[in-house]
């Protein structure tokens, strides 16, 4: 489904934990490159690590992938403001990683936003709505993939539709899996 979404675009991933879907839309989409982010510094660790390793075993073909500490909201970067973010991208050219990729501040943004799991916590829906605007090319689509749970969800569609045009997509469960 994401495959024509992500082929040949600039792809930015929120809260990227310890980056699986991150490091499988660079494995497998065909995108021009991925920037996985996340805002803990333990997870950041990990997923910049799991790049590097990746990008060693040649997994990301001509996808240039890099990972960058992103904390949600209007401050954006905490221990990587923009510049350093691009330092990130030349170390991991460095250790091996593909060429690095034209900056989002030249290209006017991602053209998509990738986050799965990021609306539990109430308390960061309006600084994720805030990363978005800062992040997102003017026609660029952001995809969220999330549960119900406890109508966090919910809640996050009434302030995302505060900011953005937002499109709901079906969610065809087995009744028995539902169940």
């Amino acid at each position: 489904i994401l495959h024509p979404l992500l082929k040949g675009k600039h792809v930015l991933e929120l809260g990227s934990g310890l980056g699986l879907t991150g490091l499988a839309v660079g494995s497998w989409c065909e995108c021009a490159s991925i920037r996985l982010t996340d805002g803990d510094p333990t997870s950041f660790r990990a997923v910049r690590r799991n790049v590097e390793l990746n990008a060693q075993r040649g997994a990301f073909g001509d996808t240039h992938v890099d990972a960058c500490q992103l904390m949600w909201g209007t401050s954006g970067v905490a221990s990587a403001p923009p510049a350093a973010a691009l330092s990130l991208t030349a170390a991991a050219a460095e250790a091996g990683g593909a060429g690095a990729a034209a900056p989002p501040e030249q290209r006017q943004g991602y053209d998509v936003i990738l986050a799965a799991d990021c609306v539990y916590d109430r308390a960061l829906h309006v600084p994720l709505c805030q990363t978005i605007r800062r992040w997102l090319a003017p026609n660029g689509v952001c995809v969220i993939v999330a549960s119900r749970r406890c109508g966090s969800l919910a809640d996050f569609d009434r302030v995302a539709r505060g900011e953005f045009a937002v499109h709901a997509w079906p969610t065809p469960y087995d009744a028995t899996v539902a169940a």
